[in-house]
């Protein structure tokens, strides 16, 4: 069941016939109701996650009709999501109509999913002849092929199928959709939101089109118009909109507002408290950023419970949580997480680095330095070990030690690394009151690398200044 189906569980028709069915199970007169409407019930059950009721609500279904054709459908496909294909193959051919338009396309799904897709392709071709008389069955049925080939990612065959669906139709509003979610999945986002544009004129209160286009803007990190997006989708529904929330949460996020992000991340997680990782896990990183660092455990543990250990973002997840409990004094919490990390991708970061950090910024200075130390002789990245060292001395306020460690990494370095290092350098000089050098560096960093400037060393200077003003606003005013 694609999601444009989910509002016909609020209809009242089905909201009475699901109260009758609950009644019964609930020691309430026995509920005769017909073959597709007990397998709705058991759609619901799936998409409220309740596997168990929607089968044995299939079960009762065939109990009634043994033969009909709504609930053996249910039945196979729910072997056929198991993997079970064989299963699903013997009770598709159980069907006596074979040509209904469910059968046919669950046979299609089955050979697909056992890598037929010639043949899949082929069966679905000649089975239009079932619908070839009715010009208005015809399309539905090419739009529903079109819809199933997208569903497994076959997206240049789905758009064969609407295309061929359009010119018994037209263009319409259904097929502008599916094309536009089509380009969207292919990344094709600026061919996605000319679709959009136009359903958006014609139909300017369409939900999903408002936050498909949020997502086209987001994606090409155009963050103020997918905020401008989420907002009109937000005006046609507030409450009960999760994708435009998000979409906005994120833009802002992008934008550097960490604290506006913070509150429409709260925001989201207040009313969908049991979503996924992702709210907890960036509504963490706006925390840190905040420095806020004992509510940012908090979130970060909220997302490592709903990640289940096996989140894309698991190493993040990890890497932030030992960040923020080494930022609060935990350091062993810190050191756990970041041996977990470890442990979940050996090779993806600077281990011996991070824990060298962890174990500085809690004042453990020595074991930190053998740390440090067995970075430079392990590291597969020599020059990323020495300047994030570096890096690390000088976030613990260890400027000459911070600076020594430049120097070294400057003997090697590449071109962009020296530039990455100069605002860190200038500003070691800075504190040690040499005017030549840090004149020197402050006029290299200002050319060079003005947004790295701005980062090390804006708290020095005027916030509305530019930095590449920074080294003029020196000399002209003679400060150190």
């Amino acid at each position: 069941m694609r999601e444009e189906d989910f509002s016909f569980f609020e209809e009242e028709d089905f909201k009475e016939n699901l109260a009758r069915y609950e009644a019964m199970l609930n020691g309430g007169p026995s509920a005769y109701l017909e073959a597709d409407e007990l397998t709705d019930i058991a759609e619901y059950y799936l998409t409220q996650g309740d596997t168990d009721k929607a089968n044995a609500c299939i079960d009762y279904a065939l109990t009634l009709h043994p033969d009909s054709i709504d609930p053996l459908i249910f039945k196979a496909r729910q072997h056929m999501f198991s993997g079970n294909l064989a299963k699903a193959q013997k009770i598709c051919d159980s069907i006596q109509e074979q040509n209904d338009r469910e059968v046919i396309f669950l046979h299609a799904e089955l050979l697909i999913r056992k890598r037929d897709i010639n043949e899949a392709l082929n069966y679905l071709t000649e089975q239009k002849k079932w619908f070839a008389d009715d010009r208005k069955d015809l399309y539905a049925y090419l739009y529903d092929c079109a819809c199933i080939l997208e569903d497994y990612a076959y997206y240049e065959k789905a758009l064969e199928w609407t295309e061929e669906a359009e010119k018994i139709s037209g263009p319409n509003l259904k097929l502008m959709f599916l094309k536009a979610e089509i380009y969207s999945i292919q990344e094709k986002y600026e061919k996605a939101a000319e679709y959009l544009d136009k359903i958006l004129d014609e139909n300017p209160y369409s939900l999903k089109s408002w936050n498909m286009l949020a997502d086209t803007f987001f994606m090409r990190e155009m963050y103020d118009k997918a905020i401008e997006a989420a907002e009109f989708s937000l005006a046609i529904k507030e409450k009960g909109n999760p994708e435009a929330l998000f979409t906005k949460a994120n833009s802002v996020y992008h934008l550097g507002n960490f604290e506006k992000a913070h509150q429409l991340y709260s925001q989201y997680i207040d009313e969908f408290p049991k979503s996924d990782e992702y709210p907890y896990l960036f509504d963490g990183l706006c925390l840190n950023q905040m420095e806020r660092y004992e509510d940012a455990c908090s979130r970060l543990e909220a997302a490592e419970e709903f990640s289940n250990d096996c989140s894309p973002e698991q190493l993040q997840i990890y890497l932030q949580l030992s960040f923020s409990y080494s930022k609060v004094g935990k350091f062993q919490k810190a050191l756990l997480y970041l041996d977990r990390a470890r442990n979940y991708e050996p090779d993806g970061f600077d281990y011996e680095v991070l824990k060298g950090h962890v174990l500085l910024e809690n004042g453990f200075i020595q074991e930190a330095m053998e740390c440090f130390q067995k970075a430079k002789e392990e590291s597969t990245d020599r020059e990323r070990a020495y300047f994030l060292i570096a890096v690390s001395l000088f976030e613990n306020n260890l400027y000459a030690d911070a600076l020594e460690n430049f120097y070294e990494l400057l003997e090697f370095c590449s071109v962009q690394t020296e530039i990455n290092c100069t605002p860190y350098m200038a500003y070691c000089f800075y504190y040690a009151k040499d005017e030549v050098q840090y004149l020197k560096y402050l006029e290299r960093s200002c050319a060079t690398n003005p947004e790295g400037t701005k980062m090390v060393l804006g708290s020095l200077f005027p916030e509305a200044l530019d930095p590449k003003e920074y080294y003029a606003y020196v000399t002209r005013h003679n400060r150190m």
